[in-house]
């Protein structure tokens, strides 16, 4: 049977005193079967190892890190913004006025984002009273599908952001790499338009249809939202003439274009177009 020794300091001159709770149930305390220094009640916990907490260390004078009831995570903020269930968060920065918060979240489903003053517990709100942007990754089961940009006007802190996957969307990369914006083209083409008409580079046009001489559309892989765009043609540089021109065709589908020379159509060797609109 092994022993316990309680044994006194040669050279100290105080008195230890073991004292019992008050209570009425029996109880057993195992020592570690270790060599070490008992951990005080306010002791910094600098000689502890092997308790699952390697790696983490801290010695702010204020909190530094909170992990809430909901596993939503603040580092420099005691209280991250909210995330909806099944969600998570990631916020870094104070929730000061004026301030703009980095938050990342687990969204929903396969939908993450990173987000400045903007999250989501169910609807779109924001953080703090400033605007609000963000970069939200859309996979298959999150609706459009894509890298998608949003910006917004300031708001107040906790308001709903109402156009946030409306109007505020300035911009969507979609998986087979078009650019969906106002300010990017929804198609370029380059065409050979002699011989057998064909895509010579481009971008979201699928074909060429070959209607008759100097007449040809060109095809869109993912059609327009309506007929309403804008389109810049060109073909081969010729000698000035009045009866020199390009007609064109607006269609959901594709972009027609007809070439003049001289008054009559005729084939080019290279033609080109670009289109602006409403992705």
């Amino acid at each position: 049977m092994s022993k316990i020794k309680i044994q006194g300091n040669s050279s100290g001159t105080g008195v230890l005193t073991l004292e019992a709770p008050n209570t009425a149930t029996d109880r057993t305390i195992t020592l570690p079967d270790a060599t070490g220094t008992l951990l005080t009640a306010d002791g910094d916990g600098s000689s502890l190892t092997g308790v699952g907490v390697d790696g983490i260390s801290s010695s702010a004078d204020a909190t530094a890190i909170t992990i809430n009831a909901s596993e939503d995570v603040g580092i420099g903020t005691t209280s991250p913004a909210s995330s909806h269930a099944g969600g998570s968060t990631l916020q870094i920065g104070p929730n000061v006025s004026g301030e703009m918060p980095l938050i990342m979240q687990h969204i929903v489903t396969d939908h993450v984002g990173v987000m400045g003053n903007a999250h989501y517990d169910g609807t779109w709100k924001y953080k703090e009273s400033e605007q609000a942007y963000s970069m939200r990754f859309h996979g298959q089961g999150a609706g459009t599908q894509g890298i998608v940009f949003s910006c917004a006007a300031a708001g107040t802190a906790g308001n709903t952001i109402t156009n946030w996957d409306g109007t505020d969307i300035k911009m969507v990369i979609t998986p087979d790499g078009r650019g969906l914006s106002q300010f990017t083209a929804f198609m370029w083409c380059r065409m050979n338009g002699s011989g057998t008409p064909a895509v010579t580079d481009g971008h979201n046009v699928s074909s060429i249809t070959d209607n008759a001489t100097g007449s040809f559309r060109m095809n869109f892989t993912v059609n327009a939202s309506n007929a309403n765009y804008s389109a810049v043609t060109g073909k081969d540089a010729i000698a000035s003439n009045a009866g020199n021109a390009q007609g064109l065709t607006f269609n959901v589908a594709y972009l027609g274009i007809e070439n003049y020379e001289n008054n009559s159509k005729v084939d080019s060797n290279n033609v080109t177009g670009i289109v602006f609109g409403d992705r």
